[in-house]
């Protein structure tokens, strides 16, 4: 939360997608 909203998409978008699911 602390990073900026494009390095979080960034990120997301490496592969997290378990992170994301985990976000929603």
């Amino acid at each position: 939360m602390l990073q900026p909203k494009r390095t979080k998409f960034r990120k997301m978008q490496k592969g997290r997608m378990k992170g994301l699911a985990t976000r929603g």
